[in-house]
């Protein structure tokens, strides 16, 4: 699988972006940014916060055509490791598209379908690194999940519905369990295909991360003979004929701005990690689950506090002049940034 960074237009493969620069962001379509045409990125890195994003994918040859028809539903589903809580993961629903046919992108969720682009949100990235996977699942899935899907995303906001366990469904302070064979809709089978990508934000030797947009495929054609286009998608670079080969891509983008909205991201994800251990709940359609989110809270807290605390005892000890002191005065900001009750900050 190729990854490759969007710089303006220009597909750049990641390892032979050191070649464009000392590691300073370079907004997508710059000429645009400056003209006040684009918002531009927030630089990303440790102790700011960091947004994924999906903002395109492209199935396509998928899904297979059929003696009566090729539609089917394509569901998107992403995980990060490490949310800044726990290690575990846990897979997360960010939309289904109904009736989909092959050689046509989907361009996250419309208005009129439940789900969300967002893949992660960290109010302060505290990890070195982080290992992000995406899968498209092609399938029909019954009228029923769906519905349950919609009203779970209606009551999550702007929050991927997690997924802990096949059959269960995490929804803001509700585990939702599925009916019968709704659990099996996407873990009967494996995906069509799978991307995963390392993103590297404090490791000696490896590409620095940028806030920008990421193009995921397995395509040479695309680096080759395409450019991004914000609003389209993969274009040609002389026809600017919108991309319809049979190599899925999809891309993502990485922004360092400030969320308030998307809060909650991390203690969610978290628990469903932890529920993965824990589903005798008999035969309810659905627990509350607000006094365990609030546990993990308030767990989430005290490591992040513990944390800054191990920091300040090592600065106690080094020499003023120490190159060190600034790496480890920006690690201790960031584990207080995560920090959400005030009560556990360190005075």
């Amino acid at each position: 699988m190729g990854v490759y960074r969007i710089v303006g237009k220009k597909l750049v493969p990641e390892a032979d972006f050191r070649q464009l620069g000392d590691g300073k962001v370079i907004p997508a379509q710059p000429e645009l940014a400056q003209a006040g045409g684009i918002t531009p990125f927030v630089p990303v890195g440790i102790g700011k916060p960091l947004t994924i994003k999906i903002r395109h994918v492209y199935t396509g040859s998928y899904p297979k055509r059929r003696a009566f028809g090729g539609s089917k539903d394509v569901a998107v589903v992403s995980g990060v490791k490490d949310y800044s809580v726990f290690a575990a993961t846990t897979r997360a629903l960010n939309f289904i598209q109904r009736g989909h046919t092959a050689h046509t992108a989907i361009r996250t969720p419309s208005a009129f379908t439940e789900g969300t682009s967002i893949i992660a949100y960290f109010p302060s990235l505290t990890a070195e690194s982080l290992t992000l996977s995406l899968e498209l699942a092609v399938d029909d899935f019954p009228q029923e999940f769906v519905d349950k899907v919609g009203t779970a995303f209606r009551s999550l906001g702007g929050i991927p519905l997690l997924l802990p366990h096949a059959g269960y469904l995490l929804a803001a302070g509700e585990i939702i369990r599925l009916a019968g064979s709704l659990g099996n809709g996407l873990f009967d089978g494996k995906p069509e295909f799978e991307f995963t990508v390392p993103l590297n934000f404090d490791s000696p030797g490896d590409l620095v991360i940028n806030a920008d947009f990421r193009l995921l495929a397995n395509s040479e054609t695309l680096r080759l003979e395409y450019e991004y286009d914000n609003e389209r998608g993969m274009v040609h670079r002389q026809t600017q004929k919108v991309y319809d080969g049979d190599d899925p891509y999809v891309v993502i983008s990485l922004d360092g701005r400030v969320r308030p909205d998307l809060a909650e991201f991390a203690p969610t994800a978290a628990s469903a990690s932890v529920l993965k251990g824990f589903f005798n709940m008999g035969e309810d359609v659905s627990t509350r689950i607000d006094t365990l989110v609030e546990g993990i809270r308030l767990l989430s807290d005290m490591r992040f506090r513990n944390k800054a605390l191990e920091i300040t005892k090592a600065l106690e000890h080094l020499p003023a002049d120490s190159p060190d002191r600034a790496r480890l005065q920006e690690q201790y900001d960031a584990f207080v940034k995560n920090i959400v009750n005030d009560l556990f900050k360190p005075a």
